[in-house]
């Protein structure tokens, strides 16, 4: 008879102390859950609350094939050129300046180039010899720059050539110095950099435009946070759409980071595809792709058929092409302005190159 009301019932026909013993592991599982979790939030508040990280980054260039080149540099960099021929009419003193200036300026270029060399992996011994070698001479020109800078004064004989097109020239005491960097197509970075510095001088007269720093900027707000749960697994994620799903908590910290910064780029190129967008340059989504760029450390993402292009830095996306290809959803929905949840199962595998 107990046997059958039991069966009836669908209950448990466990004696009562076998019961107990159930309510209290039940009790001691609850409990110890109650524990981790009020550990988790006494320890890492930041867990479970939303915050807000804000970036400023630079725009990525577009390139318009096919493209003038000659023109596009006069037309970026012309304050640097109207600048130059300013100084150069203001007599000795002036041009003194702008060489020393401009020196100095490109020194540091070559040696911020060599220090990210030194910080990138190669792929083989001979990659390695090369890299090491390229690091050397950029190194000895720079400290070369910093020393004829260092010793340029009124009595050198300083000739500044400035074609209508093209990079400018400085010649000091006989021997010239182009004004360029390791990366011929981050000249901009090294025109803007001399303009910034002299102007800051007051050099910079009603006729010279002072590059505006904030042109060319584009401002990123990301709002994310943790969402943990005793039943599925934790996950960062923004309230634009973008979920990170890991298996574990352990090394939150850089598993937060590493999020953020892809969310970033992500920001960054799909703020970049609105604002072109906006300025009727095609978008073919079964093309688009990022591609390094040969000889430097940027990218260019292809947006169409024709070859444009958007030219950046992508130090995560760079190398997660697969991650870029499942998130193109998401770009055309925020294209729309509309919502789209773009989850990434299993991010510790996802992100593990840079995590571990």
């Amino acid at each position: 008879m107990q046997s059958a009301v039991c069966q009836m019932q669908s209950v448990n026909c466990s004696s009562p102390l076998s019961r107990l013993g159930d309510i209290l592991k039940l009790s001691k599982f609850i409990k110890t859950k109650f524990l981790y979790f009020g550990f988790v939030l006494f320890f890492n508040p930041s867990v479970c609350t939303a915050e807000t990280f804000i970036y400023i980054d630079n725009k990525p260039a577009l390139w318009i094939y096919p493209q003038d080149p000659i023109y596009q540099a006069w037309v970026k960099h012309a304050d640097l050129i109207n600048l130059a021929k300013q100084m150069e009419e203001n007599g000795k003193e002036q041009l003194t300046l702008f060489t020393k200036t401009a020196l100095i300026q490109m020194a540091m270029l070559y040696e911020q180039e060599a220090v990210k060399s030194r910080q990138e992996e190669a792929s083989g011994a001979r990659q390695n010899f090369k890299k090491s070698r390229w690091r050397q001479s950029a190194l000895e020109y720079a400290d070369q720059l910093r020393q004829v800078s260092d010793q340029v004064n009124s009595s050198s004989e300083i000739v500044l050539y400035i074609e209508e097109y093209g990079a400018p020239t400085i010649v000091v005491d006989g021997k010239p110095y182009i004004l360029t960097t390791p990366d011929l197509k981050k000249s901009g970075i090294l025109y803007t950099a001399i303009v910034e510095q002299l102007c800051t001088k007051e050099i910079c007269g009603e006729d010279i435009k002072k590059q505006d720093s904030e042109k060319d900027k584009i401002r990123i707000v990301i709002n994310a946070e943790w969402k943990i749960s005793e039943t599925e697994n934790p996950e960062y994620y923004s309230e634009d759409g973008l979920h990170f799903v890991f298996n574990d908590l352990k090394d939150r910290k850089k598993k937060q980071e590493i999020s953020l910064q892809i969310m970033r780029e992500l920001r960054l190129i799909s703020e970049s595809l609105i604002e072109i967008f906006n300025k009727n340059v095609s978008i073919d989504w079964d093309v688009l792709r990022i591609e390094h760029i040969s000889g430097s450390y940027g990218h260019k993402i292809i947006i169409n058929r024709f070859g444009d292009a958007l030219a950046t830095e992508l130090v995560y996306l760079g190398q997660l092409n697969m991650l870029f290809a499942d998130t193109i959803p998401w770009m055309q929905a925020r294209l729309k302005d509309e919502t789209y949840e773009q989850r990434f199962c299993h991010a510790d595998i996802l992100l593990s190159k840079f995590i571990n």
